[in-house]
């Protein structure tokens, strides 16, 4: 039997594209809350943003090991939603 980490009890999805000017607000405010219990993932799924998003996102994944990017090529939200 394999010993896997648990799954966090709390995932935040974020959809976003060119959201360059917000994504430092909006992560800034998911990270400063209050620890949860059993942990927290956060899931950015970019709809290929082509304005500097993704490069800035690549600088949080390098902080926070709780945040991944995922691809939306579809560039819809409610996609993005099933996607996270």
């Amino acid at each position: 039997m394999h010993d896997s980490p648990p799954s966090p009890r709390v995932t935040v999805i974020i959809p976003t594209r060119n959201e360059i000017a917000f994504i430092d607000r909006c992560l800034r405010s998911v990270f400063a809350a209050d620890p949860v219990p059993g942990g927290m993932e956060v899931l950015v799924v970019d709809g290929m943003s082509d304005d500097g998003t993704r490069q800035r996102l690549e600088e949080w994944c390098r902080q926070h090991a709780s945040l991944r990017v995922l691809d939306n090529p579809q560039r819809i939200v409610p996609t993005a939603m099933n996607i996270g």
